[in-house]
């Protein structure tokens, strides 16, 4: 018999102190959470899922928009977040539309990484017969006859395209690549917290690039693109080892037990006192093995929401990917704040980098952002402040050298690469972001 599977994604965002907070209810026939306005910065990366960086990327935040440029870096400076679940989302031609919620902190570096999905056509089927696709994993779209419409609602006949793609909910990569996180709002105007049984992006095109859509066999949430927000919209039915629904339209959907929640918070710091500054946090629920992360804020903070009454366990990951400390928090009834979280015992290393980043006529860099990497591919990036100075903890593993480069995103100029040996502290000096202009780059899709 196959074991059904009952997974949570914790709805995890990571950002310093809380105040100059403004509180907005919005009433709306379709409920929204209400917005907790604060002043901060975002700064991300975009990569593939082999963690490559794409540049050319579009990512909105809200009404703003950027391009990533050089290492598919992205900053939006001194903006209006919302510090009850920011919505981050990016788009890239030839992938499926990827995003992200975080839970900024008011005055703060607040960071975030998005991994795309390439588009992949699953199948090919006849508008006038219909057919069913399998994707990866198994899991089927089946598509009647004569019932492909375009976007305008117009009858549609001819070849259809379909591109789908199954997210295993035992990967615990799922994470990365699912859009928003798994907290929705159920037919009860409440928020919570899901645990998924699976999900499908399927997305139908004509062979001309025209998107198309139908009814289907899908499961039972959908994802709400403008809330960032699992909504909860009909039913699914077991049937056997499936669960079966039917669907309006075609976007990301889920198949999830709701859960209630809870606000966490702590900070991160090293034996020394200094806070790990974006540095990847995992949280696990015991009772799914289904994992959530995020990334520290400039302040080596974490906030977020998790499942109320579970045994959880948090664990700080180094940049090669693995455990560099765990301990088990919760459950938690009420919102909990940890403290300080001091990392003494730690399987990865602490150096301190410090310096500044200097424009071509030598004068300070405000705000440029500087990628440190390893020769085993571990990376990181940081904000330098208003005056282009910078001076982070950061964890490294298995590394005997660290190098650092530096980018000004407004010019598109970087700096040269920087290589040092590995200490407990390591002065870069000035570093001067003036090597190279990048103008043109190649898309390969």
């Amino acid at each position: 018999m196959k074991k059904l599977f009952l997974y949570l994604l914790l709805v995890l965002g990571f950002a310093a102190c809380r105040k100059d907070m403004e509180e907005t209810t919005i009433v709306d026939t379709v409920y929204t959470p209400p917005v907790i306005k604060v002043n901060g910065t975002l700064a991300g990366q975009v990569t593939d899922e082999q963690g490559q960086a794409l540049e050319g990327a579009v990512v909105r935040l809200g009404s703003l928009q950027q391009t990533t440029g050089a290492g598919g870096f992205f900053v939006f400076r001194n903006v209006v977040l919302d510090a009850n679940g920011t919505f981050v989302k990016v788009d890239q031609p030839g992938y499926f539309h990827s995003s992200t919620r975080i839970f900024p902190k008011a005055n703060a570096e607040n960071y975030v990484r998005l991994t795309l999905m390439p588009r992949q056509i699953a199948g090919q089927i006849n508008a006038g017969s219909g057919g069913t696709v399998t994707t990866n994993g198994g899991a089927r779209v089946k598509l009647p006859a004569n019932g492909i419409v375009t976007t305008d609602g117009s009858a549609y006949n001819g070849e259809v395209q379909v591109a789908a793609r199954w997210l295993d909910p035992s990967d615990r990569g799922m994470a990365r690549i699912m859009p928003g996180n798994l907290q929705g709002i159920n037919a009860n105007r409440e928020e919570v917290s899901m645990a998924s049984y699976g999900m499908l992006v399927v997305e139908l095109s004509s062979p001309a690039g025209d998107r198309l859509n139908a009814p289907a066999t899908i499961p039972l949430w959908y994802f709400d693109e403008n809330a960032g927000l699992w909504r909860e919209e009909g039913s699914a039915t077991r049937q056997g080892d499936n669960y079966v629904g039917s669907v309006s339209h075609f976007s990301f959907w889920n198949c999830d037990y709701p859960f209630p929640l809870v606000n966490i918070e702590g900070q991160l710091l090293t034996e020394a006192g200094n806070p790990l500054t974006n540095t990847l946090v995992m949280i696990e629920m015991i009772s799914t093995s289904q994992v959530g992360s995020g990334l520290t804020n400039g302040d080596g903070v974490f906030t977020g929401k998790v499942p109320a009454g579970e045994s959880l366990v948090l664990r700080v990951m180094d940049h090669c990917g693995d455990v560099a400390y765990e301990q088990p928090i919760g459950p938690f009834t009420d919102d909990a704040n940890l403290g300080a979280i001091t990392l003494d015992d730690l399987s990865a290393s602490i150096t301190n980098v410090s310096g500044a980043l200097i424009n071509c006529d030598g004068d300070p860099l405000p705000g440029g952002l500087l990628r440190l990497t390893n020769e085993w591919g571990g990376t990181h990036f940081v904000l330098a402040d208003a005056n282009g100075q910078f001076s982070k903890a950061i964890m490294y593993c298995n590394a005997t050298e660290i190098s650092l480069k530096g980018y000004d995103l407004a010019n598109n100029v970087e700096s040269v690469q920087h290589t040092f040996a590995i200490a407990t502290n390591i002065g870069a000096g000035d570093i001067s972001v003036c090597a190279n202009t990048i103008s043109e780059y190649i898309r390969v899709t």
